[in-house]
């Protein structure tokens, strides 16, 4: 049965009293902490200076532990859901680590396009231009039988054209 594996991202923040040997012996250690559970860390379309980010003296935005720098580092990484809280036990105890940050890693998915089937479209709108045809064509009214959209004026006009053909 195969464990499900999610991204991570970790941030690792180590103090500045040490050298880039210590940090790299810690670093390593780590890694095989990470790799041990069945973690592995993300290379696709990376080079390797994106694998290993630089090791430089950051200024935190507050202090942590009485520390103004400190070692920043950030990786990405794919590990089994189950193996978090392990490996969350085992920084806890490392005592080189000033603070540790473990969070799952977005992954951004882009949404597909809607198709937009335009023939519904035109058939409603061609369903609208019939019904508006009809109502502006004139009504008859029941009663008199004269139409009832047109004015009086044109309605008096065919009366007297009516009248004259009859009386020939």
């Amino acid at each position: 049965m195969t464990e499900e594996t999610k991204q991570y991202q970790i941030i690792l923040i180590f103090p500045p009293s040490f050298n880039q040997e210590t940090l790299n012996k810690s670093v390593q250690r780590i890694k095989k902490l990470i790799t041990d559970q069945g973690g592995s860390f993300d290379s696709a379309g990376r080079d390797k200076q994106e694998i290993e980010p630089s090791s430089q003296l950051k200024k935190l935005s507050y202090p942590i532990d009485k520390h103004q720098e400190a070692f920043y580092l950030t990786y990405n990484l794919s590990l089994p859901v189950s193996a978090v809280d392990t490996l969350k036990q085992q920084l806890n105890l490392d005592s080189d680590l000033i603070r540790y940050l473990i969070t799952v890693k977005d992954i951004i998915k882009e949404k597909p396009e809607p198709v937009i089937d335009y023939s519904e479209m035109i058939e409603k709108v061609e369903k609208i231009e019939k019904i508006e045809k009809i109502d502006q064509a004139p009504m008859q009214d029941r009663d008199s039988g004269r139409s009832v959209g047109k004015p009086k004026s044109q309605i008096e006009d065919l009366d007297k054209k009516l009248e004259e053909i009859l009386n020939e």
